[in-house]
């Protein structure tokens, strides 16, 4: 098996465009709660921190999510981040998909299969995902990058 490369799946993962938004739009008030586990290096907080940004652009129309499962084609029911600091990354994934991708530690056999049975080519990021855990969010912030805050999608 290969190793992982991180750059490798960085450029693989799909980008959807992102508007930015009036410099006087009310940036929502409501903290963060719930309970994530950690992924990718990337904190349960800072997931969930993310999401909420992702979920205020979603509601103000600064980014449109996919409704197909960006493996198998299906209706959408999660959206997915490998890298918690790009947005634009994100991605539509089924229920099923997105279950087998969080198992694939664990299940490597469920994930090989269900990536078989999408035919996905060779260059698909989700051919590119480690298939153990790996620390991305630390090469990340090596180079600089951080977690996005909700002010960082208004016009300057």
């Amino acid at each position: 098996m290969e190793s992982f490369d991180p750059d490798r799946l960085l450029a693989l993962l799909p980008k959807r465009s992102l508007k930015l938004l009036p410099k006087g739009m009310q940036l929502p008030r409501k903290k963060s709660v719930g309970i994530l586990s950690d992924y990718n290096g990337f904190t349960g907080k800072e997931r969930l921190r993310t999401f909420e940004v992702e979920k205020w652009l979603i509601s103000v129309g600064s980014i449109s999510p996919s409704v197909e499962c960006h493996i198998c084609g299906r209706s959408a029911s999660a959206r997915h981040a490998e890298d918690y600091y790009d947005l634009t990354s994100w991605m539509a994934l089924c229920h099923s998909c997105h279950g087998r991708l969080h198992k694939r530690f664990s299940n490597p056999r469920a994930w090989h299969e269900r990536l078989e049975e999408a035919t996905l080519p060779q260059n698909h990021w989700a051919r590119a995902i480690s298939s153990t855990p790996f620390d991305l969010a630390k090469v990340l912030r090596e180079r600089g990058k951080c977690e996005p805050l909700h002010g960082d999608f208004l016009i300057p």
